[in-house]
């Protein structure tokens, strides 16, 4: 199973690595256009959220709409001195080290908890799908977007019609 999952990870990024991501006309804001901002729940026991949204392609009826898809999320946790964190994983009680690669669906609505000596989490999200998809992350506290954090990308037309979409979110402890 880890031996699959590797595979598809690294087919991920070959697909990506053939791709080139045009920017589309969506605000900056990275929703599509008459749509409010997204909102999330209030935030229990987690410092921040992380959140990963998969929209369709424009069609002539409207624009993109919020999609059930899988994504590849590699979450970087860094500590003041520059080391990787120690985590543990929440469900099972497993320790590691970051990085932490998991696939999920979206929407994605992952906590982090940051302890002293925490200096910035980088969340790596990656998906594969037809052109005209948008990708984006963003961190959120007590279900408000966080300033600064989120990113998108589009993935671009390509001769096959599918492709890649790679977002990169960091969000920086307070000290």
């Amino acid at each position: 199973m880890i031996r699959l999952r590797a595979l598809a990870a690294a087919l991920m990024l070959l697909v990506l690595a053939a791709c080139t991501p045009t920017d589309g006309a969506r605000p900056p804001d990275n929703r599509p256009p008459n749509r409010p901002a997204p909102t999330a729940a209030a935030a229990q026991g987690f410092d921040v959220y992380l959140e990963v949204e998969v929209l369709s392609a424009l069609s002539p009826s409207g624009p993109g709409r919020p999609i059930l898809v899988q994504v590849v999320v590699t979450l970087n946790v860094v500590q003041t001195n520059g080391q990787m964190a120690v985590f543990t994983d929440p469900k099972t009680g497993v320790k590691g080290t970051s990085p932490i690669v998991f696939p999920r669906l979206t929407p994605v609505h992952y906590g982090i908890t940051f302890l002293p000596g925490i200096a910035f989490a980088e969340s790596i999200v990656t998906h594969a799908g037809p052109s005209g998809e948008q990708l984006s992350c963003w961190y959120t506290r007590d279900g408000v977007e966080i300033p600064n954090t989120r990113h998108r990308d589009i993935i671009g037309p390509t001769v096959s019609g599918t492709g890649g979409a790679l977002v990169t979110c960091h969000y920086n402890a307070p000290t």
